[in-house]
């Protein structure tokens, strides 16, 4: 799915010429004049981050999502702490805690939800992924060794929980080959893209392999660089499919496949920013066979 976002530093008035010198005072002096929320908290965090010199604050790299950044981290760190929607940058309230109780060595687990720092600031109490459904006869827990990676992280755990959506698990999903063009929209949001945000896209997927307790299918997005391994899990015509790009997002998507093969109608997409927590977004997508697809027509 390609996820379109653009974070135009340049809003905040923070690089209005290009090769700025940064360091402590011009984070200081961009917070204040991005008069955001809580100014005062983010300039003690977004120093501290500068001042520490390794660190390296969220900056969306999933293909089709951008980021204008502006090569440093204090001023990155300013402009999205101070944004109204700070959560979705890595910056909630549990995570800036974190950031303000950590020292240097650590504060980099603030934005990764499968680290115990992480846990021990923005810890949920949300259950394994597939734990209310019949146990797979592989030995995994969702049907496909990497999917039960996938879902582990205790941020996509919330978000499962947090947004009622279902996980089609089991060991015999269908073969979903083909080209498929997509389209539809998001319909619920926490700390994410808005409601009434259009998805389109064409997702090609060839080459299942079931090796027991690994299930996998290629796939790529037209217009996106490279074909990638993605577990898939289910039983009968249900599938789910778990797209990970790590330290950025994980992407679940559930649906049936029509019994002729040639849709998938009210495909349930479910993208989770694992940098932070409580931030995903669900939409409903129409999927349409339009062709035969071996992986050949993906961008190289």
């Amino acid at each position: 799915m390609t996820i379109h976002f653009t974070r135009a530093v340049g809003a905040f008035g923070l690089l209005s010429i290009a090769g700025i010198t940064t360091g402590c005072d011009e984070v200081k002096d961009a917070i204040d004049e991005a008069a955001g929320n809580d100014a005062l908290v983010c300039a003690e965090v977004c120093t501290k981050v500068e001042e520490c010199g390794n660190l390296n604050p969220p900056t969306p790299e999933i293909p089709g999502l951008s980021s204008d950044g502006s090569g440093s981290a204090g001023l990155d760190c300013a402009a999205n702490c101070v944004a109204p929607d700070a959560a979705f940058y890595g910056y909630a309230d549990c995570q800036i805690e974190c950031l303000q109780g950590e020292s240097c060595g650590s504060m980099q687990d603030c934005w990764d939800a499968t680290s115990d720092t992480f846990a021990s600031y923005c810890g949920g109490d949300a259950p394994p992924v597939g734990s209310d459904s019949e146990a797979p006869d592989n030995g995994t827990q969702t049907g496909s060794s990497g999917a039960d990676d996938a879902v582990s992280n205790p941020a996509v755990e919330e978000a499962v929980e947090g947004s009622d959506f279902v996980v089609n698990t089991g060991s015999a999903p269908p073969n979903l080959e083909g080209l498929f063009a997509v389209e539809g929209e998001i319909y619920q949001s926490s700390n994410a893209r808005p409601v009434g945000s259009r998805i389109g896209t064409e997702l090609c997927f060839h080459n299942l392999v079931n090796s027991g307790a690994d299930i996998n299918i290629d796939y790529c997005e037209y217009g996106v660089p490279g074909i990638v391994s993605a577990p898939i899990t289910g039983e009968g015509q249900d599938f789910t499919m778990y797209f990970v790009y790590p330290q950025q997002a994980t992407i679940l998507f559930s649906g049936t496949l029509a019994e002729d093969g040639q849709s998938v109608d009210a495909a349930e997409a479910l993208v989770v920013y694992t940098y932070t927590i409580d931030s995903w977004e669900k939409s409903s997508t129409d999927w349409s066979l339009t062709d035969a697809c071996d992986g050949s027509g993906c961008t190289p």
